[in-house]
């Protein structure tokens, strides 16, 4: 019996794939129904169905993303942003595009490490949505 559903999306190949195989071989040892779909392509859309338990993506960043995701995986329980542009420049920092807003705070959001979790934090997203 499966302890649940999970998908993993990914979008680039060259920086994502392995990521994505490596944690799907990890929920698959946890009892997981696990697969792994490219952003975009269409052969996993969901677009009917119940959506996964949990949906872990490589970005998520407003209301829109949250969105388009309900839109081709279902409704999931909870989100896993991997955020996978932490390394940012100033410039990017202080235009504050990769901060989540809206809907998108309420996932679980993954840190590399304090600057990360302290950016976010002090941007709004509730502390016990940020995973370091």
């Amino acid at each position: 019996m499966s302890s649940g559903r999970v998908i993993i999306v990914y979008e680039r190949k060259n920086r994502e794939l392995e990521t994505a195989l490596l944690l799907q071989s990890k929920f698959f040892n946890a009892g997981f129904e696990c697969a792994v779909t490219q952003f975009y392509q269409g052969h996993d859309f969901n677009l009917l169905g119940a959506g996964p338990d949990i949906l872990i993506v490589p970005h998520l960043y407003n209301e829109l993303s949250v969105a388009r995701l309900i839109a081709r995986y279902g409704r999931p329980k909870s989100i896993i942003n991997l955020q996978y542009e932490q390394v940012l420049s100033d410039k990017w920092e202080r235009l504050g595009h990769h901060n989540p807003s809206g809907t998108a705070m309420n996932a679980v959001h993954v840190c590399w490490g304090k600057t990360t979790f302290d950016r976010l934090r002090d941007f709004g997203v509730p502390s016990e949505n940020l995973l370091t």
